[in-house]
């Protein structure tokens, strides 16, 4: 027998071996790719790897789709609005069936809005409602919400960073949980108020006996309790943080006072915390101040610290803070604009991140123009690095923007500084030796210091140090307004110079003054003192005009002597009309303020008010004082719909210009003057030596 040929054949096993460790090996390989794209700003979603069942085991059912993803890229999720860099609209009108949303929330990468349908006669059916969760890196699995018959009670929504949904009714105290999928998970009853939270897992609640309750949402049984009775709140609003076993809230007092409580979790144990002091929170991390210029930060993580930087203007309003970055808006009326006109000259919105000292900041002025966004009044932050933003008018809202803020090109954020608890004192001292200096002022704001019997009212101190330090800074920049050399003459010959009182608050010594004033000027005093008050600090600069119209009095009444003219006896006769006499009150007799509106610009036609307002009619100087407030503030609708004020603001001007070398020695003009013009007082001069 001829031996057989040996063919080089590989076993099948061993065929089979070879091929399940190439498979083994590219699945690996696959994983490398997808952990690098991962690390990629840009790259798109790892597949989920599951192994593959054994033939005798059961299959699992397949997994639901990652809902928290490590990266995602805005610009191939959404529609970017053109014009505007880096910005994005996200789709809730589409998710929402064409309806406006009454509220939007958003938390970690969530986002959920909810709405109610409206019957044929307009009417809105609160019974029925409709709410939409999506979560920004997958928009793909958006879940809808949508109830079918007629619900008890008006329902409010919340939701939490893993998707977690409340339906809750404060009236009722009911609430329904859903999860991510806004499918029913539990039902339970509480008393109470809600408390917002982020925390996963519980649902807390502010009780009426002064209870702090937290309820497990897969149980509904009470986890936590804590008692504030011992504490004068008025309700608990926010949990901020848990650090270090202490759980750390938000609330108010029964003053409306904002207030931060430290609850201890092993042992129930309950306090206020100083504002200024050791208070490690992060999360809501500042209090907040402001003036014309600059902002005032005083962040709880780091105790004893105060951050500030320079203000966008005058217009920028802080909206929402999370960890260490701020999202603000600014606009500002174009100046030909009407009242109640949308017509802004300019509309930005900006991040600052406080940890890094970068400003980022967008012009949306597109969006106004385009899209009827009237005003950016609600921010949120979210998990993935971007500020979630819409405007909500008078009940609903519409569009929502996604701006991805992160890749814009930052700024350093401008005037940035830090002072410790020394500094700070040490900055007031400066600064009111630095008022003394450059304008001659004494400023008086230590508690034995304000009390006298200057004003009507008794002066509150400021307690909080970075409330005073951004007071005095807010008088600061409000004095360099002023040509070089003004307060100097103020005082005239008679005065002795010029203080100023900063306090809390006024509290009125009898019913005869105003209630809630903002601030108060007595000129009859040796010096010439003028109160201001931190409550109303959003209007400071023009109350601080207003009030300085009243300091200009002193001098105004000199140089009329000086000249031998009776510039008021004309502003009565010839400047106002007999039909609507000045009330010469702030109060009926009843201690109420007097509130006329006959011949006011709020309560004719413009073309016919005699008057700004109904407190322009209690005093002429009140009148005067509310010109030259509106003149700063530029309104110059009022003076040219208005011949009267018109007129009346011509002269003041005229006369201001006449007695106050200061400002006749500017050839520009003067701020308050930038509505009209520089009015020449030789014709009016005239005319009052005649008169």
């Amino acid at each position: 027998m001829k031996p057989r040929k040996m063919h080089n054949r590989m076993p099948v096993w061993v065929v089979l071996l070879l091929f399940a460790v190439l498979f083994l090996s590219a699945c690996a390989g696959d994983g490398k790719t997808a952990a690098k794209r991962r690390d990629s700003k840009s790259g798109s979603l790892a597949a989920t790897l599951t192994p593959t069942p054994s033939p005798t085991s059961t299959p699992s059912p397949t997994p639901t789709p990652m809902r928290e993803p490590e990266d995602y890229d805005v610009a191939e999720l959404y529609k970017a609005v053109d014009g505007i860099p880096n910005m994005y609209e996200l789709p809730i009108a589409e998710y929402m069936k064409g309806r406006e949303f009454e509220g939007l929330k958003v938390s970690g990468n969530y986002v959920l809005a909810y709405s109610f349908p409206r019957g044929s006669d307009g009417i809105t059916d609160y019974m029925r409602p409709c709410c939409v969760l999506f979560h920004l890196g997958r928009p793909d699995l958006t879940r809808t919400y949508e109830s079918s018959k007629k619900e008890q009670g008006y329902a409010d929504w919340e939701v939490l960073s893993d998707g977690t949904v409340f339906k809750y009714d404060d009236e009722i105290g009911k609430v329904t949980v859903f999860d991510r999928e806004l499918e029913k998970k539990n039902e339970f009853r509480y008393e109470g108020r809600i408390v917002s939270s982020s925390e996963k897992g519980l649902f807390w609640t502010y009780e009426t006996n002064g209870t702090l309750s937290a309820f497990d949402t897969v149980t509904g049984e009470k986890a936590e309790e804590y008692s504030l009775q011992s504490l004068d709140f008025e309700t608990v609003t926010e949990l901020s943080d848990t650090m270090d076993g202490v759980r750390y809230f938000q609330g108010y007092n029964p003053d409306g006072v904002w207030m931060i409580v430290a609850v201890k979790q092993a042992t129930g144990e309950a306090d206020t915390v100083p504002m200024n002091h050791d208070n490690p929170t992060y999360l809501r991390d500042y209090v907040s101040y402001h003036t014309a210029t600059r902002w005032f930060l005083q962040p709880h993580s780091t105790p004893n610290r105060m951050i500030s930087f320079e203000r966008g203007n005058k217009y920028e309003m802080l909206h929402e803070q999370k960890g260490s970055l701020l999202a603000t808006s600014c606009s500002e009326f174009s100046e030909d604009s009407k009242i109640g006109d949308s017509a802004f000259a300019y509309m930005t919105v900006a991040v600052y991140d406080i940890g890094t000292r970068y400003r980022y900041a967008c012009d949306v002025l597109k969006l106004t123009n385009e899209k009827g966004l009237n005003e950016i009044n609600t921010f949120w932050f979210s998990d993935h690095g971007e500020a979630i933003f819409y405007n909500f008018g008078e009940h609903t809202g519409q569009n929502v923007y996604l701006w991805n803020y992160g890749a814009e090109d930052p700024e350093s954020i401008p005037g940035y500084c830090e002072y410790e608890d020394t500094g700070i004192d040490t900055l007031v001292a400066d600064r009111i030796a630095a008022i003394r200096d450059r304008f001659d002022i004494v400023v008086h704001y230590k508690k034995e210091q304000l009390s006298s019997n200057i004003f009507d009212y008794y002066m509150e101190p400021i307690t909080d140090e970075v409330e005073l330090i951004s007071m005095i800074e807010e008088v600061w920049e409000f004095l360099a307004m002023y040509p070089d050399g003004f307060w100097s003459e103020i005082p005239g010959k008679e005065k002795e110079g010029i203080d100023f009182y900063i306090c809390k608050e006024f509290v009125r010594r009898s019913t005869t003054m105003i209630e809630n004033a903002a601030a108060v000027v007595n000129i009859s005093w040796p010096t010439i003192c003028m109160g201001v008050c931190s409550k109303y600090k959003n209007q400071m600069r023009e109350t601080l005009v207003h009030e300085t119209m009243h300091m200009m009095e002193q001098r105004l009444a000199e140089y009329a002597e000086e000249q031998d003219i009776n510039p008021i006896g004309y502003w009565l006769e010839k400047l106002n009309t007999t039909q609507y006499p000045y009330h010469n009150a702030y109060t009926d007799s009843k201690g109420n303020s007097i509130e006329d509106p006959k011949g006011t610009y709020k309560g004719d036609k413009p073309s016919e008010a005699w008057f700004i307002d109904a407190y322009s009619r209690t005093f002429y100087k009140e009148d005067r004082a509310r010109i030259i407030e509106n003149l700063y503030l530029g309104n110059g609708y009022l003076f040219k719909n208005s011949q009267h004020l018109r007129d009346k603001a011509e002269f003041l001007c005229a006369m201001i210009r006449a007695a106050f070398p200061s400002v006749a020695a500017s050839k520009e003009p003067v701020f308050w003057e930038a509505p009209l013009g520089i009015i020449d007082p030789e014709p009016y001069l005239d005319i009052l030596r005649t008169y």
